[in-house]
């Protein structure tokens, strides 16, 4: 099998389409990605506004072997946060992407982020609950 080679795409067009191409394949199926936007037509210009615009700050390194991308990789620096600027940007640019785009039940993008983070909030209390369970019972396991 050949070496896996990992090059930066921060300076060159071509290495953020790349890796723009290979992060909409990797989370093609992705839950979270398919509930906020069904339309996978816009998977790559989704993901090429999350590189430029939500890590403006961030490198980008893109795995190949045999000259042919197989992976990518976005790394923010510790501690790295965007400004009310950069926010901004970044809403605009995915508001362009996505649009005001509704879903078949017409509720629109706000309203499903609205109600994935309501739903997040309500898992993460049901998975606490189920813990706090477990560990009175003395089943909880460290894993």
């Amino acid at each position: 099998m050949a070496a896996i080679d990992v090059v930066s795409a921060d300076d060159t067009e071509s290495g953020q389409e790349l890796a723009s191409s290979l992060l909409a394949q990797a989370f093609a199926d992705d839950p979270v990605i398919r509930w906020v936007q069904p339309d996978r037509s816009t998977d790559r210009a989704f993901h090429r506004a999350t590189l430029r615009w939500a890590h403006p700050h961030g490198v980008v390194d893109v795995a190949m072997r045999d000259g042919v991308g197989v992976g990518a990789a976005i790394w923010d620096p510790p501690g790295a946060t965007l400004s009310g600027v950069e926010t901004a940007r970044m809403a605009a640019a995915f508001t362009r992407v996505l649009g005001s785009a509704s879903d078949a039940s017409g509720q629109d993008l706000r309203e499903r982020l609205r109600d994935f983070a309501q739903e997040l909030s309500e898992a993460a209390h049901r998975k606490g609950s189920a813990l706090r369970d477990a560990v009175s019972r003395g089943t909880a396991s460290q894993d």
